[in-house]
């Protein structure tokens, strides 16, 4: 009877000690990992087609042989499409582009005492390489190479037509819209070769320069 007295005690001193163990037990917290967002680089790898609209300003530079040199503005709007490819190294995007533009780009002037002068740009095409920076859905570039344009003059109802070679120099951005769209704005300076144009006896060496500012919609289809 008296070992029952003891181990009575002793199993609730046990009992009391674990209890007490397990209060003073560390309680540890799990705390999931903190999502960070990261935007999903786009590639800019691969062929694009698509199609552009802007205006052109700038100068005709005849001159009429022996002598008078009537330099006049130029100005008006084009349209046409393009066509490229692009490979991405990491945000380094390098690539080659073509384009061809109608546009209704001239302008006219009245040489003393041979009448009034007039040129118009039938067409414009350009050959350039491009190097960007890719930004996400940004790509702002540099871009330059060779331009092409047919010009048709007249003098006083006599005319003339010629294919200009020159270079040309610039820069722009596009923005990814989604579904293989992209956006982009452009800035063209466009320096053309001078030619030749001869109205019957007389003949006037003219070339052009054009600032062209435009809008491209392209779609890429690797995007």
């Amino acid at each position: 009877m008296r070992n029952m007295l003891f181990v009575v005690p002793a199993a609730a001193g046990l009992a009391f000690m674990g209890t007490a163990h397990a209060a003073d037990a560390p309680i540890y917290e799990v705390v999931p990992d903190a999502v960070v967002y990261q935007e999903m680089a786009s590639s800019w790898d691969g062929f694009y087609a698509g199609i552009h609209g802007g205006y052109a300003t700038g100068n005709f530079n005849s001159t009429v042989v022996g002598g008078i040199d009537p330099p006049f503005d130029a100005e008006g709007y084009l349209f046409g499409g393009q066509v490229g490819y692009d490979i991405q190294n990491g945000n380094f995007v390098f690539g080659v582009v073509a384009d061809a533009s109608f546009t209704t780009i001239d302008g006219t002037v009245c040489i003393c005492m041979l009448g009034q002068h007039s040129a118009e740009v039938d067409w414009l095409a350009t050959v350039r390489g491009r190097v960007g920076y890719a930004m996400g859905s940004f790509l702002p570039y540099i871009t330059g190479g060779a331009a092409f344009a047919g010009i048709t003059t007249s003098l006083v109802g006599v005319s003339d037509e010629a294919v200009h070679t020159g270079w040309t120099a610039g820069g722009g951005v596009e923005y990814a819209l989604g579904n293989g769209l992209t956006l982009g704005a452009e800035y063209l300076y466009v320096d053309l070769g001078e030619e030749r144009y001869t109205y019957g006896v007389t003949m006037i060496d003219t070339e052009l320069e054009l600032h062209i500012a435009r809008a491209n919609l392209n779609y890429r289809f690797n995007y």
